[in-house]
């Protein structure tokens, strides 16, 4: 019995069981708004998850994930659901300052032997908006 329990429990260990994909936040939304989260650390802006905030901070299309904004505690991308094109009108818009409004939403990655991108905070890219301060 204890070698059929504790196989289990090295099988759920594993990195091969380790899920794929992110555990992203929940889809719910808020009606709050104008919350200002640019001085934001993680632990706050976790508590606004789901909310539809704003946040500014310098733009690049240069991110790891994605585009994103670079706040004083690191990076809120902007993540696309599907294809969505960032022209010209966002490539002007690169190293100056921004504000973005969206629902923030979190994407938590399982500890994995496998590479995948690092936990994140962020705008779904089709519903955000994103404009020069």
């Amino acid at each position: 019995m204890r070698l059929k329990v504790l196989t289990v429990f090295v099988l759920l260990l594993s990195p091969s069981c380790a899920p794929k994909n992110p555990v992203h936040s929940t889809d719910q939304v808020s009606t709050q708004s104008n919350v200002n989260l640019k001085e934001a650390s993680d632990s706050e802006l976790l508590g606004h998850v789901g909310e539809k905030v704003t946040s500014h901070g310098k733009w690049s299309l240069r991110g790891v994930i994605g585009p994103y904004i670079l706040t004083n505690n690191g990076p809120i991308y902007l993540v696309s659901k599907g294809n969505f094109s960032w022209g010209e009108k966002y490539a002007r818009m690169e190293g100056k300052d921004v504000r973005v409004t969206g629902v923030l939403r979190y994407a938590r990655y399982e500890p994995s032997a496998e590479q995948h991108p690092p936990d994140h905070f962020y705008f779904e890219a089709e519903t955000a908006d994103i404009e020069l301060r």
